[in-house]
């Protein structure tokens, strides 16, 4: 059978999404974006194992999508169900049961992914992170992790006051009524004095690099794309650039060089990924340091300040161009 589909696996809300659906659709190649929220209240799925054959489909009112003319998955942002209260307690119940189901399903696809959600899952270790970096050669800033304040102490001492501090996994809180952003953050001796919550919420705690950019490296299949984010020309963004998301801050393509632009490349294989956000420091004195890797992050909006042909590139790598 002749595998030809590209299978987008997302939700509603992802305008990232559209960036690909539209390149997709001006080279007229077959895909199905599948908003997996959809699932199970708007779209239906069955798989059959039988004694030599394995066959499914995903079906909503417009499209039947055959698992075995899939091509590709782009892995991208895809969420659990949506259902109605009526289901009471059962309601977390059917919501599981519905997405391991579909994950399963997705799963037995034989097929190219950007990237397998085994290998994205596997990449999302920050500590782990720095320790493979390290061993493939990158400089990583001087780092501790911990949930003792008096450890933190010392290395503020170590570091001469020179630390910031950020989540071991994830930034973002949700709450009951409201969610917000841990951004990575300075320490002051302030701080020092009021640290015994550590204890429940372990840390990360690094050295302050000095900065001359930050640089987003963006992975896609053997390509890289170097930029430079000018996160020190405003004051709230000198610590973590993400944090004015209201402040247009310059960014312009960037010369990696060439030993550095493979150590990514082996970095995101290392992984098994065929998509990396790879957050660098460029100091002043012209050294790079790893902080992190992002094995989904958001690209769009480089594309959008640079020019760039992310877009463009990760359709080529969907497809089998590159």
């Amino acid at each position: 059978m002749n595998k030809e589909l590209i299978l987008l696996l997302t939700n509603k809300e992802d305008l990232t999404a559209d960036f690909v659906v539209l390149e997709l659709q001006k080279r007229g190649i077959p895909y199905y974006r599948f908003n997996t929220e959809d699932f199970p209240t708007k779209v239906k799925a069955s798989i059959f194992f039988d004694v030599d054959t394995l066959h499914g489909y995903i079906e909503d009112e417009r499209h039947y999508i055959d698992m075995q003319k899939v091509k590709s998955i782009w892995y991208r942002r895809p969420k659990r169900a949506i259902l109605p209260e009526k289901f009471g307690d059962f309601k977390t119940f059917c919501i599981n049961e519905s997405w391991f189901f579909i994950r399963g399903f997705w799963e037995s696809i034989d097929c190219f992914w950007v990237s397998h959600p085994y290998s994205l899952e596997n990449a999302r270790s920050k500590i782990k992170q720095l320790q493979v970096a390290k061993e493939l050669g990158f400089d990583i800033p001087k780092t501790l992790i911990t949930n003792q304040p008096e450890e933190v102490r010392k290395f503020f001492d170590y570091l001469k006051g020179k630390m910031v501090v950020k989540p071991v996994k994830s930034g973002i809180v949700r709450g009951e009524n409201n969610e917000f952003v841990i951004h990575t953050s300075k320490v002051n001796e302030e701080h020092l004095l009021n640290l015994e919550d550590l204890r429940f919420a372990p840390s990360i705690f690094q050295e302050l690099l000095p900065k001359k950019y930050d640089i987003r490296v963006t992975v896609i299949g053997q390509n890289v794309f170097p930029v430079e984010i000018h996160s020190q020309d405003n004051p709230d963004a000198m610590i973590d650039w993400r944090k004015p998301q209201d402040v247009d801050l310059v960014h312009k393509s960037h010369h990696l060089p060439p030993l550095l632009a493979d150590k990514c490349l082996k970095l995101t294989r290392y992984y098994g990924l065929q998509f990396a956000a790879i957050d660098l420091v460029l100091t002043p004195d012209n050294q790079y340091y790893f902080l992190e890797i992002n094995p989904n992050g958001q690209w769009a909006w480089i594309q959008q300040k640079t020019g760039l042909p992310l877009t463009e590139r990760l359709v080529d790598l969907l497809t089998g161009v590159q």
